[in-house]
């Protein structure tokens, strides 16, 4: 996306020192030394940097080829320019970090994305989605940016119709972060493939 490309620098500035936190530590706690992680948009990199500090074997990738050149200076986490569909490996994963990664897809996107990664997580693998809720849906004026907005009701209604035969739902969570002042709100998901 251009405007993560065109604004790489304060976008790296304001989410690259954040330290871990909760949904990290229970990425962690369901995962053993060395098994394999994709960061699925990994943005400034913050989060593949603690997966590898803590042990894990991180595979990260985002679209934005300043950010990851800025992810791959600062930490070294020898992250890939790639899109979610153009992705492919020979390899299966533990887990899938999505973290404020697949916010601007449509519900046809989202669909489709999950499902083309789906395919390299492995049975039992973990998949961490956190999405925006369905308040802020739309299109945000000041960056030009689309969210596509969830409620409980829509992603099951999604999830029932698209993903049931791939995926059991773990659990959903709403959550508010506080970045630079402003807060966020958030809808985790936490799928386990079948």
């Amino acid at each position: 996306m251009s405007f993560y490309d065109d604004n790489a620098e304060s976008y790296f500035n304001l989410t690259s020192n954040f330290p871990a936190g909760d949904l990290q530590r229970k990425m962690l706690d369901k995962l053993s030394p060395g098994d394999c992680l994709l960061d699925v948009g990994c943005g400034s990199g913050r989060d593949a940097a603690y997966f590898i500090d803590k042990g894990l074997t991180v595979t990260a990738f985002d679209a934005s080829e300043n950010l990851v050149r800025l992810a791959n200076e600062r930490f070294q986490i020898n992250a890939k320019v790639c899109s979610y569909l153009s992705f492919h490996s020979s390899q299966k994963y533990k887990a899938f970090w999505a973290l404020a990664s697949l916010v601007h897809l449509s519900e046809a996107e989202f669909a489709l994305t999950v499902k083309h990664l789906s395919q390299y997580l492995e049975a039992g693998g973990l998949f961490y989605l956190s999405l925006k809720p369905e308040s802020e849906h739309g299109v945000d004026q000041k960056k030009g940016l689309f969210f596509q907005g969830w409620s409980e009701v829509s992603f099951n209604k999604l999830f029932l119709s698209e993903f049931v035969d791939i995926f059991e739902l773990a659990y959903k969570i709403d959550r508010t972060d506080d970045v630079g002042g402003r807060n966020f709100k958030w809808l985790d998901v936490w799928l386990v493939k079948k």
